[in-house]
């Protein structure tokens, strides 16, 4: 027996020796490659192009989520992960090739400023901005806490040049981006991102809801594009009892094989819950989506998510740079691998596959034993899609000119602001506003077929007045606005008994297990 275990032993390490010189071969040839392109290539070549681009080419025969940082870029991927930037907390797109802000940041130095919504930035530091690509325009803004920038801003409806010198600080990233009562009971709140800090945003968001009232939770995880898995657990571990799996993990060393199960106590263990999902709600939302579905503890509603199963770690490189690498897969509690196929990816569908495939899907059971589906993103339990946009109204929003033409309403129209709720609940965009709108549609030079105008005329009303709130209220009443007239929200909003019922079979179910000692 020793004498077998000892030739076993051999038989690994003379295979991981081989293993070890097959690679050290490849490297080799890479070199000679390198070396041979370098020397005799008709024009002179800069090596890190050149190495920057084998890098590419590696890692592209790998899954689309392993990626190389430049080490330019690694201080702001760190700080994005972290949860904050240094600048000025502004908002902005360019219009016109000007640079028009959208927002400031709530507590920032821009809006300490008092720099509003429509703001155009003629200069920044007396250098004109005309011209500039957004790329430039944010990074002039941004630059080390304590450090200082001017800006010569024109704001709608005057004529005077406004001059402000802003202090760059710490920013933070947001995950929660707004949080109010939807109904009388019912609470309401768009999740956007799972930065380190998302976890605390939704404590203080939850905390304050409750004191208004709140009852029940719509939790909008649409257009989550993820973030770290650690506060998807975090996240999760808010609403589902103690003692169960909410995520595992595994992958090729112990390290990235790991099991994360809730704890107590559970503060919102029977608060009853719809989560909003859609094809942009990727990784640590689909964690959470996937953890609530599992254990009946949501309703989920929506369009079927994007389906990535994937687990990142950052490893850092010797030049400054760093490799964001694929270590692990993740699977919900019913152990359902919901990663899209690389076939998917490349054909950059960005939704799971349509609810006719899903017979064909392996299935799972949730505790209720309800029926779900793995191999392609989270399926809802209620499936409601969004309107079709067409190509025009896309173009206008990714334009700005819905956001332009409500900051030209809005700075003709400032009595508006003394009241919101009346606006929310009376304020109708009407045909002159329309008309309005055409015009400045004629002055851009933007060619309107007269069918989706027509066709999509209420849209362009609802989009309309969310920017006019947006002008006069800030980003928050932008998102009220524009929650009161979703579809989508109206759908789930609709579906909260069936959630109220998972809630009280999950309460009997626990009560069930006491009584018997489990």
């Amino acid at each position: 027996m020793l004498f077998l275990s000892a030739a076993f032993a051999l038989r690994l390490e003379s295979r991981a020796a081989a293993t070890v010189a097959a690679a050290q071969d490849h490297v080799r040839r890479f070199v000679e490659v390198f070396n041979t392109v370098r020397r005799y290539y008709v024009e002179e070549l800069d090596a890190g192009r050149l190495v920057d681009a084998a890098i590419r080419g590696m890692l592209s025969e790998l899954d689309p989520h392993t990626t190389y940082i430049p080490a330019s870029k690694v201080a702001e991927s760190e700080q994005r992960h972290n949860g904050y930037y240094e600048g000025t907390g502004i908002e902005f797109l360019v219009l016109n090739k000007v640079p028009v802000v959208v927002a400031p940041q709530s507590g920032s130095p821009a809006e300490r400023a008092g720099i509003r919504p429509g703001d155009r930035i003629l200069r920044i530091d007396e250098q004109s901005t005309l011209g500039m690509d957004a790329g430039e325009i944010e990074e002039r803004l941004r630059g080390r806490t304590g450090s200082t920038v001017t800006l010569s801003l024109r704001r709608p409806g005057t004529s005077e040049l406004l001059k402000v010198q802003l202090q760059r600080e710490r920013i933070p990233l947001a995950s929660v981006a707004c949080a109010f009562m939807v109904e009388a009971h019912t609470g309401y709140v768009r999740l956007a991102s799972f930065s380190r800090t998302a976890s605390h945003e939704l404590d203080r968001a939850l905390a304050e809801l409750r004191q208004q009232g709140m009852r029940q939770l719509l939790l909008d995880l649409r257009s989550n594009a993820g973030g770290f898995l650690e506060q998807a657990y975090e996240v999760a571990d808010r609403f589902i009892p103690g003692g169960r799996t909410i995520v595992y993990t595994r992958g090729r060393g112990a390290h990235a094989s790991d099991q994360l199960c809730s704890s107590d106590p559970t503060p919102y263990a029977d608060l009853p819950l719809v989560v909003l999902v859609d094809g942009g709600s990727a990784s640590a939302a689909e964690v959470v989506a996937g953890a609530l579905q599992d254990w009946d503890r949501a309703l989920i509603v929506g369009e079927p998510t994007f389906g990535k199963a994937l687990v990142q770690s950052e490893v850092r490189l010797s030049d400054g740079g760093a490799l964001r690498i694929t270590i692990a897969r993740y699977y919900t509690p019913s152990g359902r691998l919901i990663q899209r196929s690389l076939e998917d990816l490349e054909l950059g569908n960005g939704n799971a596959p349509p609810k006719q495939t899903t017979p064909v899907r392996p299935q799972f059971r949730t505790m209720g034993g309800r029926t779900v589906y793995g191999g392609g993103g989270i399926v809802p339990d209620v499936e409601v899609a969004a309107p079709a946009l067409s190509a025009l109204t896309v173009q206008l929003m990714a334009d700005g000119l819905f956001f332009e033409y409500g900051a030209e309403y809005a700075a003709r129209h400032r009595n508006l602001a003394r009241n919101f709720t009346a606006f929310k609940q009376r304020f109708v965009v009407d045909e002159g506003m329309l008309l309005e709108f055409r015009r400045l549609l004629l002055r851009r030079r933007v060619g309107v077929d007269e069918h989706v105008a027509q066709a999509e005329r209420e849209l362009w009303r609802q989009v309309i007045k969310s920017e006019i709130a947006r002008q006069l209220w800030g980003t928050e009443r932008f998102y009220e606005v524009a929650v009161a007239q979703d579809a989508q929200v109206k759908a789930a909003l609709a579906h909260f008994p069936e959630a109220q019922r998972l809630v009280q079979a999950g309460v009997r179910s626990r009560a069930s297990r006491a009584q018997s000692g489990e």
